[in-house]
């Protein structure tokens, strides 16, 4: 089980008290399902998301997340990291074009992506 997983079933267990929480990915399917278990404990309050680009393409990782966000109805603001901070060591293509199947799943297919996606600094700031 990757890292992020493990920690979104930290984060859901920790307690009972429902505290807010921001999610942080790099489009990695692993985020993914840490997402999925985060939204659909309903035990956190998430307050944002933002995305940094190792792990994925820019747009298909907004995509998804918009997708999945939209799925499990959390009106949340999502940010994305700017280009200084992308760093110059990605990830090979084929690792990063995965982060697209997650659109393309039947129960997130059907959403729509809301593009309302800003800097990754002001969702910060704002939750």
């Amino acid at each position: 089980m990757r890292l992020a997983a493990l920690g979104a079933m930290l984060l859901v267990a920790s307690g009972c008290a429902r505290r807010g929480v921001i999610l942080d990915h790099d489009g990695g399917i692993d985020d993914y399902v840490a997402m999925v278990m985060v939204l659909a404990s309903g035990e956190r309050d998430v307050r944002g998301v933002t995305i940094a680009f190792g792990d994925s393409y820019p747009d298909q990782a907004v995509d998804a997340t918009e997708r999945l966000l939209a799925h499990y109805g959390a009106r949340v603001p999502v940010g994305e990291c700017g280009p200084a901070l992308r760093g110059k060591n990605e990830f090979p293509a084929a690792w990063r074009a995965r982060s697209a199947a997650v659109a393309k799943l039947p129960a997130f297919a059907r959403q729509g992506a809301s593009r309302q996606t800003g800097d990754a600094v002001a969702v910060l700031r704002r939750a």
